[in-house]
């Protein structure tokens, strides 16, 4: 005779076989929308972080990305993607430290071709998954870092780097769309584990413009981003996720920008 877990304790077994970070995973959201703080001052890490705006077919969206290279930031791949039907990004726009209008620690505003100065991986054009949902864009020249000096460390999201920060809360730092537009938001939680799927769960309020936020931590003198923040809270009820730099992901930006002779770290 075979023995047929209940559904509800299927899942719970899944969920606690997971690999888990913090301690509270009933991502009451909108609880959480209250607990961000804004950045008033664009001190680091923050005036590494940018509102970007993109143009795709004459339409503007936005979203959020960090610098992890003089010449190179990390956002979302749904953000830079190019679409089934060919639709493609052909600006970016970008706002260094934007914490409110007109200010900002740097600008820059460039035209953009897939595979050329923005990258995607070409699996993740056709097929939306969240495990390949990072993007990068090359910069013209390196004026906006010199405007901040510094970068975010690209790290791996293994399992080792996951225990090692064990109980310390990470950063999740963006341009939610349910704020003042170029208003920058950092919310902070140790409710956070790596899922079933591999991707990050974590208890933050999640909406449009968020997409591409690194999710980073302080250690030492260095701001580590090890995730990038790609999907929202569903009905602001559900948990939101970010696609880990996996040792894959890592080696990925690392040959996109090698390629356009760019290193990272």
């Amino acid at each position: 005779m075979k023995f047929k877990l209940p559904t509800t304790l299927a899942f719970l077994l899944i969920i606690l076989s997971s690999q888990c970070y913090g301690q509270d995973f009933s991502c009451r959201v909108s609880q959480n929308k209250s607990r961000r703080q804004q950045i008033a001052q664009a001190k680091l890490p923050y005036n590494m972080v940018a509102y970007i705006k993109m143009t795709r077919n004459r339409t503007v969206f936005q979203g959020s990305a960090c610098l992890i290279a003089p010449r190179v930031l990390l956002t979302a791949g749904h953000n830079l993607r190019l679409e089934d039907w060919g639709s493609h990004v052909n600006q970016l726009e970008a706002w260094l430290g934007a914490t409110g209008q007109g200010q900002f620690s740097g600008y820059q505003v460039f035209a953009t071709v897939q595979n050329d100065n923005i990258f995607t991986l070409s699996s993740f054009n056709q097929e939306y998954t969240v495990n390949e949902d990072f993007a990068i864009a090359i910069l013209p020249d390196s004026s906006l870092y010199k405007k901040v000096g510094q970068c975010f460390q690209l790290s791996v999201c293994d399992s080792a780097f996951l225990r090692q920060i064990n109980n310390q809360p990470v950063h999740i730092t963006g341009y939610p769309y349910d704020q003042p537009e170029f208003t920058m938001w950092d919310d902070t939680t140790p409710n956070y584990y790596l899922n079933q799927w591999n991707n990050i769960t974590d208890d933050t309020y999640g909406v449009t413009r968020m997409s591409g936020s690194p999710v980073w931590i302080k250690q030492g003198d260095k701001y580590l981003v090890f995730a990038v923040h790609t999907q929202g809270s569903k009905n602001h009820k559900a948990c939101s996720i970010a696609t880990p730099i996996s040792a894959k992901v890592y080696a990925q930006i690392v040959a996109w920008c090698k390629s356009k002779g760019v290193m990272i770290n």
